[in-house]
């Protein structure tokens, strides 16, 4: 079963960099625009085949559930494709069952195979799959909620990359501060941002509630993380569903 578990996080590692790191923000609004009908979407359907077809060369046996994965991969996306063209509204929704249904089709295939042990340290799969969740995934996330709760800032005089630069560092640093468990140090980083963002009297209401929603996003999402990482294999001993 340990080998189950560290093939799963190299799999979802593999999902999340082609499913993240390997899609533009442009292609994602040319599938929403267009749904079933853009090119972008089967453009990213073969970069996907392409990011798992690695295991499936170096593990023939993975090449059945490598289809299974591709095949659902692209039900899923062309049929969240379709829903975001029809009902745009729900859009953070169909990204929370999005990826839930990849996760789950990925924890499938790594329970359904009997493999060697894989040449990685659970620990490095770990931080790096941890760091790569608090970027992009992270912001997408961020945007999405106050998207749906309809926090926005009614002026853009900010840069929104200066924005997306200031959530990976606060996040990547408070990411550190759990896995080297100096909560104290995370309190003193949300106090000094606060007295930073807040300092200018100048600010709307809603720029401050946009401010204030972000940041904890922001700082909870690197937090939650931070302690699945640092305590994953004694999160797992009380799932005994999972890990005997």
């Amino acid at each position: 079963m340990e080998v189950t578990i560290d093939f799963f996080l190299l799999l979802l590692l593999l999902h999340i960099i082609g499913d993240f790191y390997l899609q533009s923000e442009k292609m994602c609004e040319n599938k929403r625009q267009k749904g079933i009908k853009s090119k972008c979407l089967y453009l990213h359907l073969g970069i996907i085949t392409l990011v798992f077809a690695a295991p499936a060369i170096c593990c023939h046996t993975f090449i059945p559930w490598f289809a299974l994965i591709i095949l659902s991969h692209s039900v899923i996306d062309i049929g969240k494709s379709y829903f975001e063209k029809k009902y745009p509204r729900y859009t953070l929704y169909y990204f929370f069952g999005d990826q839930l249904l990849h996760w789950a089709i990925l924890a499938i295939c790594a329970s359904a195979l009997a493999l060697p042990a894989l040449p990685f340290q659970r620990q490095f799969l770990l931080l790096i799959l941890g760091f790569a969740l608090l970027f992009k995934p992270t912001n997408i996330l961020i945007t999405l909620v106050l998207r749906q709760l309809n926090v926005t800032p009614r002026t853009e005089k900010t840069l929104p990359s200066a924005g997306h630069l200031i959530g990976n560092i606060e996040r990547i640093l408070t990411f550190v501060l759990v896995l080297l468990e100096q909560y104290s140090a995370i309190g003193f980083l949300i106090a000094a941002k606060s007295i930073m963002r807040f300092r200018d009297n100048k600010q709307t209401t809603v720029s401050t509630e946009y401010v204030l929603c972000g940041t904890l996003l922001s700082i909870g999402c690197a937090f939650i993380t931070g302690i699945c990482i640092r305590y994953f294999d004694r999160i797992l001993t009380l799932l005994p569903f999972i890990y005997r």
